[in-house]
């Protein structure tokens, strides 16, 4: 068993080009039937520029499809929220009626009761 095997190095050069480009690219232009010509490439871009175009589209009708949504779901639950309130208000009302009609009954069975006995001491006093 050597050691010396061990200690050695091994280095490797890599090659710096400045032009990159990607393997597609490079098997486009290294095939025979790719011709570079100024009408293919516009109409390439011409495709692209409307399916961006296209996709742009489909995209702002998506939005304000979901805007109408969030907003009709919004009055929905304000509208919600609205006859709750009014239900709530209803209620309310008629309870409190409730409370003073018994209150006024209280205090109506209250003043007869008085007046009755007010009238048995009358009578007893002039009774006596």
């Amino acid at each position: 068993m050597g050691t010396n095997n061990l200690n050695c190095s091994v280095s490797f050069e890599i090659p710096i080009r400045d032009e990159i480009q990607s393997p597609k690219a490079l098997r486009l232009l290294s095939s025979p039937n790719y011709v570079r010509n100024d009408s293919d490439l516009n109409e390439r871009l011409e495709k692209a520029r409307e399916r961006r175009s296209n996709v742009l589209a489909e995209t702002i009708n998506r939005n304000e499809q979901h805007v109408h949504l969030a907003k009709s779901k919004c009055e929905q639950e304000k509208e919600k929220l609205v006859n709750r309130s009014n239900e709530l208000m209803e209620n309310l009302t008629e309870d409190l009626a409730q409370k003073s009609s018994r209150r006024q009954q209280i205090i109506d069975k209250i003043v007869n009761r008085n007046k009755k006995e007010v009238k048995r001491f009358v009578i007893s006093c002039l009774l006596d």
